[in-house]
């Protein structure tokens, strides 16, 4: 049963999985044709599948090298743009068309490859996203700071200048939390408050309390299932948490974990308790809409009904929880985002098309634009589709939905491709939160390489909540804020997601991550109850990747085309709970640059409190030259202030932590206060040697 509830569950998101879909051309051929165009004749896509705040678009087209003809002329014209149509002769080899976007205004738009050929006929389809996502403006000066707030250097935000200086991204460490360690561990995170339940012949349940330290005040409860003989762990949020970030959200696979214990899919409760009335929004009736009750509810993998109102599968609204008056309101006709589509592409190819993929909610800085955040499903076209996947013909790629009503939406790209992606990665969800006081979003974005079947964390940032950016974009090298381990390890697989409370210790940060396997995505049908048999396993897997999976790169690497092997694979499969660690606002760094013995910053100028002290959270080693200085200047006209500079200045030369400065050290007045000036402060900050600054700590 639990097997067939898996088919269906991956025909539910596979409404469309061919590359061909039919377009709605008029032939082009005043005589019979041969071929059709946009039935197989030309193979391509757009290299991305969108191009955001960039001049060109690339556009690869072939000739399909399975035809007997090896050469074809085509005419390409951008319906609805000002863009001069374009004639290329394509052969069996990906041939690049460039197309000058600068002056294009923002949409999305059909474009037409048609061929005079006497042979063919019809026309090909593809579609050109282009998309300008407005950089916020620079803060002005001087910038006001609150004491017990921490400054970091993801961007220029805090920086006026730089010099010999370079921006490094940091990698989180992962940990297991193991079987054991839930009855018997001595760290906070893995202490039990509830005994071992045995549910299944497979599944046992247990809670586990996350506690902070050293107070051991419980910041969280979740609720951890077991497949497997208590093995493997699936872990979420059983609501007792305290909210420590700005994403208001379910975890999403909650869902995927109901799905696969429970004989079909459930319909989920209202949203806000039985309690309430469920109706949809008047606003004559009802008022305007208040924007802090306001969230967006999704509705799991079966239709249900919340009051009168019958609420289809797949499906996100959003909804005013108006607690005062126990009404929860709908504030739009329809959904906000939808799984269903009764078209065909490019009817389909609209921004609410989606799946179920999550990034929450968050509010403005100044609480008037509430943002949501959710994947889309975007077609897609070889040579850009994985055949194996379960969404073979679309890339998943996430929007923000905006409002400053409730009722009117407005959606845009989360973030644009960034070049270590590659044109097959996609994005799976993201968890979002706020530091720096609220004037920084980060969020742990869950990057899919669908070629591999991986997935992990990345982080991107943002300064309005609109737009946002990721970490070294351009660093081929650089693997990723969290990435996988080796593809058969406990996390070479998926990396899915963090969890709310977190842990500190004096240097690091600990976070839940509940969902970590070693599985490759498409082999989501081996995680089940049963034990498997490699009857079971093949059917499952060539149902799950159409038959598809000889063409995963690590088929043949880690399995050599035995099914005995895949089978037992599937059976030792353990689904993990990880424990995420990393400096604690040490997302990025700043050190000297190489061939230089050392470098500096200087701040823009910064609006303190009276009786403000200084931390810095940094690591300097002085047997390699390393020190860290502070000298402080005023912030008008940039003029050392002597008890603070020279001789004077603040000096860190041993270890790393977070360390509260003093200046003037050697002298008979100590001073550990930094000083009101009237125009601000800036902060002239010198690394030398082997010396790493992670942030400002104000208190």
């Amino acid at each position: 049963m639990l097997r067939d509830i898996t088919r269906m569950y991956m025909l539910l998101l596979c409404v469309h999985v061919v590359n061909s879909f039919p377009s709605s051309c008029s032939n082009i051929s005043s005589t019979q044709c041969i071929h059709n165009l946009d039935d197989g004749v030309i193979v391509g896509d757009y290299y991305h599948a969108a191009y955001i705040n960039t001049p060109t678009a690339f556009l690869y087209l072939a000739v399909n090298e399975s035809l007997p003809m090896k050469s074809l002329t085509v005419d390409l014209q951008v319906l609805g743009s000002a863009l001069p149509p374009q004639h290329a002769t394509l052969s069996t080899t990906f041939q690049n068309i460039t197309f000058d976007i600068s002056l294009l205004k923002d949409g999305e738009y059909t474009t037409i490859v048609s061929s005079k050929d006497e042979s063919t006929c019809g026309c090909l389809v593809r579609r050109l996203r282009k998309s300008t996502i407005t950089h916020p403006q620079n803060p002005k000066e001087p910038i006001p700071v609150d004491a017990g707030i921490s400054t970091m250097f993801l961007d220029d935000y805090w920086i006026y200048s730089m010099k010999h200086v370079v921006r490094t991204p940091s990698n989180a460490l992962q940990t297991r939390v193991t079987n054991d360690s839930f009855f018997g561990g001595e760290r906070p995170w893995e202490k039990p408050v509830s005994p071992l339940q045995l549910a299944t012949p497979r599944i046992q349940s247990v809670n586990i309390s996350v506690l902070s330290q050293p107070h051991q005040q419980t910041l969280g409860v979740f609720n951890c299932t077991s497949f497997s003989e208590g093995e493997n762990w699936f872990c979420h949020d059983t609501g007792d948490t305290m909210e420590t970030g700005t994403s208001d959200q379910d975890t999403p696979h909650g869902e995927f974990h109901r799905l696969l214990s429970t004989k079909e899919p459930a319909p989920l409760p209202p949203p806000f308790g039985n309690d309430v009335t469920y109706r949809m929004y008047n606003k004559e009736q009802d008022g305007p809409v208040q924007l802090d009750q306001v969230k967006v509810v999704y509705t799991g993998y079966a239709p249900t009904t919340w009051g009168n109102i019958k609420i289809p599968a797949i499906s996100s609204w959003p909804m005013w929880h108006n607690v005062e008056k126990k009404l929860g309101l709908f504030l739009t006709a329809s959904p906000l985002t939808s799984a269903s589509c009764k078209g065909t592409y490019p009817a389909c190819d609209q921004w609410n098309y989606t799946n179920d993929n999550f990034a929450g909610q968050w509010m403005s800085a100044d609480k008037k634009t509430l943002m949501y955040g959710q994947g889309r499903r975007v077609p897609r076209f070889p040579p850009f589709t994985v055949p194996y996947d379960n969404l073979a013909g679309f890339s998943r790629t996430l929007v923000i939905w905006r409002t400053q009503d409730g009722v009117s939406w407005t959606p845009s790209w989360f973030q644009p491709p960034v070049l270590r992606d590659g044109p097959l990665a996609q994005q799976y969800g993201a968890n979002v939160f706020l530091a720096e006081g609220g004037r920084l979003y980060l969020a742990f974005i869950f990057c899919f390489n669908a070629t591999f079947q991986q997935m992990y964390l990345d982080l991107a940032y943002s300064r309005d909540g609109l737009y946002w950016e990721r970490l070294s974009p351009n660093n081929t090298e650089y693997s990723g804020f969290l990435p996988n381990g080796d593809f058969g390890e406990w996390n070479g697989g998926l990396i899915m997601g963090t969890s709310t409370p977190v842990l500190f210790d004096a240097v690091s940060t600990h976070q839940m991550t509940p969902f970590v396997a070693k599985r490759a995505h498409f082999m989501y049908p081996l995680l089940t109850e049963q034990e498997m048999t490699e009857e079971n396993v093949k059917q499952d897997i060539t149902d799950a990747t159409r038959g598809q999976y000889e063409k995963w790169p690590y088929w043949k690497k880690y399995f050599n085309n035995n099914w005995k092997n895949v089978t037992d694979f599937g059976n030792s499969l353990r689904t993990s709970v990880g424990m995420m660690s990393y400096r604690t606002n040490g997302y990025a760094s700043l050190q000297t640059a190489d061939g230089y013995a050392g470098g500096y910053i200087i701040t823009k100028a910064i609006d303190i409190p009276d009786n403000t002290t200084l931390g810095v959270n940094c690591e300097s080693y002085p047997v390699n030259g390393g020190f860290v200085s502070v000298s402080v200047l005023r912030g008008d006209n940039m003029q050392p202030l002597p008890q603070y500079s020279g001789d004077n200045a603040a000096r860190f030369q041993l270890g790393g932590g977070d360390v509260d400065l003093v200046w003037s050290e050697f002298t008979t007045h100590k001073i550990s206060v930094l000083p009101q000036v009237q125009g601000g402060i800036r902060l002239n900050i010198t690394i030398e040697g082997d010396a790493t600054l992670y942030s400002l700590n104000w208190h």
